[in-house]
C-alpha cells in the first residue's frame, strides 16, 4: 500500500503544480510488450521448468492527460488504464516431442508432475504517473516532437485466472481437483506491483489538435514478482505504446 500511496501523492502534487498553466492534452493509448518470468523451484512448477524463464505478453489500454509547466520543457502525465498479462508453463519440451516421434521404444521423459500445462492470466487496474522532458519541441505548433520520460505505474490486481491441464498418464482429475489447482495458482497473484520504466516518445499532429504518438520502452523495473509463490522475478524485454491525442490549446 505504501507504493500506491506514493503514486497517488505524486499524481495529486503534479496536478496541483500544473493546473494553473496550459490546458491539458488528452491521450488514449494502447500498448503491448513481452516479458520473462523467472520461475523458482516450487511444486506448482513442472519439474523441467523449475529455475528457468518463461516468455509472456502484456497488453494495456487507458486514458491520460498531459500537462506542461508553463513554457518549460517539463511535462507530467496521469490517468487510468487496464492491463492484462499472460504466460504459460508446459511440462513437455520440444525435445520430448521428437523423442516420442522417432524413438518409439525410448523410456518416457522423467517428470512425474501431474500437471502438463498451465496458462495464467492476470488483469489489473493501472494508475500511471509520468514525468517527461521535451528533447525536441514543435516549432510554432507544427512538426513533430520527441520526448524522454519515466513511467511510474501502479498495477492493482482485479482478477486472476488459470487454465490447468493434467497429464493423463499420472492422474485422471475430478472437477474438484481441477478447481483446487486453479485456486492454488490464482491465489498467488500479487495484489499490487509498482512498475518503473524509462521511455522514448515521438509525436506529431495530423489535423488541428488531433495527433498521434508512439512510445518505446526498452526495459522495466518491478517492485515484486507478479506471482509471489512460483515466480522469483519479472524482466520486460521490450514494450511499446501507440496513441491518439487531442491538444486543447490548438
Amino acid at each position: 500500500m505504501k507504493y500506491l500511496f506514493l503514486t497517488l501523492c505524486l499524481l495529486l502534487i503534479s496536478v496541483a503544480a500544473f493546473e494553473q498553466n496550459k490546458a491539458p492534452r488528452l491521450e488514449a493509448y494502447g500498448g503491448t510488450g513481452l516479458f520473462f518470468e523467472q520461475l523458482n523451484n516450487d511444486t506448482l512448477v513442472p519439474e523441467k521448468r523449475r529455475n528457468t524463464s518463461r516468455l509472456g505478453d502484456v497488453s494495456s489500454y487507458g486514458l491520460q492527460v498531459t500537462m506542461q509547466a508553463g513554457k518549460s520543457r517539463w511535462l507530467i502525465k496521469g490517468g487510468l488504464g487496464y492491463s492484462e498479462r499472460h504466460y504459460s508453463m508446459n511440462k513437455y519440451t520440444l525435445g520430448d516431442f521428437f523423442t516420442d516421434l522417432f524413438l518409439f521404444d525410448s523410456p518416457p521423459p522423467h517428470d512425474t508432475s501431474s500437471i502438463s500445462y498451465v496458462r495464467l492470466t492476470n488483469q489489473y487496474l493501472q494508475v500511471p504517473v509520468t514525468i517527461a522532458y521535451s528533447i525536441i519541441r514543435r516549432k510554432r505548433g507544427i512538426g513533430g516532437a520527441f520526448t524522454a520520460g519515466l513511467n511510474m505505474r501502479s498495477d492493482i490486481l482485479l482478477n486472476s485466472s488459470a487454465q490447468v491441464e493434467f497429464d493423463a498418464t499420472y492422474i485422471q482429475p475430478t472437477a474438484a481437483t481441477v478447481n483446487q489447482f486453479k485456486k492454488l495458482y490464482t491465489q498467488n497473484a500479487t495484489a499490487y506491483v509498482l512498475t518503473i520504466e524509462p521511455y522514448l516518445e515521438g509525436s506529431f499532429f495530423v489535423y488541428k489538435g488531433i495527433g498521434m504518438y508512439i512510445q518505446v520502452r526498452p526495459f522495466s523495473f518491478y517492485s515484486s514478482p507478479f506471482d509471489k509463490r512460483f515466480t522469483s522475478g519479472t524482466f520486460e524485454l521490450v514494450g511499446s505504446s501507440f496513441g491518439l491525442m487531442y491538444d486543447f490549446n490548438r
